[in-house]
């Protein structure tokens, strides 16, 4: 079977600045990154030129249909700002493209439907996934913590450190909390009593409290997110009580992941994730139906529940 032809919508380090770390795992998993866009000629270039320093030679577009219209691809890789992911799922959808999405899969509280991107995509057979990259993280993490989620799931705690202000903080963190929540439990899940405090919208610490809905149980959550200097940023989570560190560790931008004086070496989550849904796309292209995004579509209900929250109670 012939590589899987891959085009990458937003290729530049823009913003999440993914693009050419996505292209260089793509490459990696066995893809072939053979078309990538960015808004204009001169970006054009500059995303070249950063992707020909990993080894992927791909052609530069500025439009996504032209792209489309251009290339034979098999799946499109969409790492464009949120607000633009639904235009562009659509477009996807329309040429019978494969996709994986930079989360959020739609920009909440705009009025973009979710369960109808994910409806489209199971109804023609063409596999919808999100990067959510958190949940790679389990297995080193059940490594420090064997008990990790196997009894009932009573508390969970996250710490992150977005670069957005505002709601901002919660649109573009949210999505990890949560798809670890989901993985946990093995539910899509549903939030109730979303709850925020706030000491300073901009710079400051930003609190989020909610319950997470699965089978049998209530899980009482916490998030906590601030702005940092720090670099790398900081993060953990705590199941039951029982926290795990995130250390990337220079030179060489290694993962780690501790509990107490225990320390594990982890995985680049985006490197696994990115294998992992290559897998799923070989798969698929071979003819097993994908499942439908069921996942994505509650988590994308989830994050509107919390954006639209903290809209209504910090304006």
């Amino acid at each position: 079977m012939k590589p899987a032809r891959i085009g990458i919508v937003g290729a530049r380090r823009a913003r999440q600045g993914l693009g050419p770390f996505v292209a260089r795992d793509l490459a990696k998993a066995g893809t072939d990154v053979v078309a990538f866009t960015t808004t204009n000629a001169a970006t054009v270039q500059e995303a070249g030129a950063a992707l020909s320093t990993l080894g992927v030679r791909a052609e530069g577009y500025t439009s996504m249909e032209v792209m489309l219209d251009q290339q034979n691809l098999d799946a499109v890789v969409i790492l464009s700002p949120p607000e633009h992911h639904e235009s562009a799922l659509d477009w996807a959808w329309t040429a019978g493209c494969h996709v994986l999405c930079e989360k959020p899969l739609v920009q909440p509280a705009s009025g973009a439907d979710a369960s109808r991107l994910v409806d489209q995509f199971a109804g023609s057979g063409l596999l919808l996934a999100e990067n959510c990259q958190w949940p790679q993280v389990l297995d080193a993490a059940r490594e420090l913590v064997p008990t990790m989620g196997v009894d009932s799931l009573e508390r969970f705690e996250m710490e992150l450190c977005p670069e957005s202000r505002g709601v901002g903080l919660v649109r573009d963190a949210m999505s990890h909390p949560l798809s670890l929540l989901q993985s946990l439990t093995q539910h899509p899940g549903a939030v109730i009593n979303v709850a925020f405090d706030e000491t300073d919208p901009d710079t400051g610490f930003t609190v989020a409290h909610f319950d997470f809905l699965s089978p049998g149980q209530v899980t009482a959550c916490e998030v906590r997110l601030f702005r940092t200097e720090l670099r790398p940023r900081p993060a953990s989570f705590a199941v039951n009580g029982q926290r795990v560190q995130r250390l990337i560790r220079e030179p060489g931008y290694t993962f780690h992941l501790s509990h107490g004086d225990r320390l594990v070496g982890c995985p680049d989550p985006l490197t696994t994730h990115i294998a992992r849904w290559t897998e799923q796309l070989s798969a698929t292209l071979s003819g097993t139906p994908p499942e439908r995004a069921t996942e994505i579509e509650a988590r994308a209900d989830m994050l509107e529940t919390l954006v639209s929250t903290f809209g209504e109670t910090h304006g």
